[in-house]
């Protein structure tokens, strides 16, 4: 069909939809969603791609279909008691399984996610004692989130995990590119990004791929863009152990280079 890029053609279809949707709510005399609702099947039932892979069997539709052919009565087939299919977890995933299981421990977890909880490494001016306390149970919450919607995409398959662990070490590097003043804590980051430069590379294509729609001058652009920094509220020495989450944080990247590395591994497998 001269697709290249399934994730980039879906992305197209999006905004297209998109496009449609917010033209219509700027209309004074939009008739509303059913009006939207129509008009986005257009654009679905235009697509090469969607009308080869979506098919509709709805009972009424197939009683229709029936009655249009001269049938007398529409004849449905016997459903099949499911059959349990023979599958091991640990023997599909072997040691990315332990890998996973190591970093989401609940009492000692390997990611510590430490740029998420700044208030464990303050220093600043005394805080409101219950302010305190609901803004750090805040940030605990925020962290135990993360962990949870990580072991869910491993839950949803592999591959998902390994996106979410990709979108995740983007913002880590983000979040130390941002905090590295100091020589010693540029050639500290520079040095890091050589040693996994292959990682990186890995992951900045995997990323291009998955939304689909960069031009090809954008793939030689560092991973880090200057639009990630600037949406990064910087942390200041006086008020947070910065360089203590520095290190955690390049504690959680090493340990998201690893898991990367044991999903490469799988996919090889497979």
């Amino acid at each position: 069909m001269g697709i290249h890029s399934l994730p980039g053609h879906f992305r197209k279809l999006e905004k297209a939809l998109e496009t449609i949707l917010g033209s219509k709510e700027q209309e004074d005399d939009s008739p509303g969603i059913q009006t939207n609702q129509a008009e986005a099947e257009q654009v679905l039932w235009s697509d090469a791609l969607f009308r080869a892979i979506v098919v509709q069997r709805s009972r009424a539709y197939v009683k229709k279909s029936q009655e249009q052919r001269g049938a007398s009565q529409a004849i449905f087939p016997r459903r099949e008691p499911p059959r349990v299919a023979n599958y091991q977890l640990r023997k599909t995933y072997g040691r990315l399984l332990d890998m996973v299981e190591k970093a989401f421990e609940k009492e000692k977890p390997l990611f510590t996610l430490a740029l998420y909880y700044p208030l464990a490494y303050y220093i600043g001016p005394d805080m409101e004692k219950q302010q305190r306390a609901f803004a750090e149970n805040r940030q605990r919450e925020v962290v135990g989130l993360i962990r949870t919607q990580f072991l869910k995409r491993f839950e949803s398959s592999a591959r998902a995990f390994e996106f979410s662990c990709e979108t995740l070490m983007i913002k880590l590097l983000a979040w130390v590119t941002k905090h590295s003043k100091s020589d010693a804590d540029i050639r500290r980051l520079e040095r890091w990004k050589r040693q996994h430069a292959e990682i990186i590379d890995y992951v900045q294509k995997d990323q291009l791929e998955l939304f689909g729609e960069e031009s090809e001058g954008e793939q030689d652009e560092d991973i880090i863009t200057e639009e990630m920094l600037q949406r990064i509220d910087e942390l200041l020495p006086t008020e947070y152990k910065v360089d203590e989450i520095i290190n955690e944080t390049y504690l959680d990247l090493d340990q998201i280079i690893e898991i990367l590395e044991g999903t490469q591994t799988f996919q090889a497998c497979q």
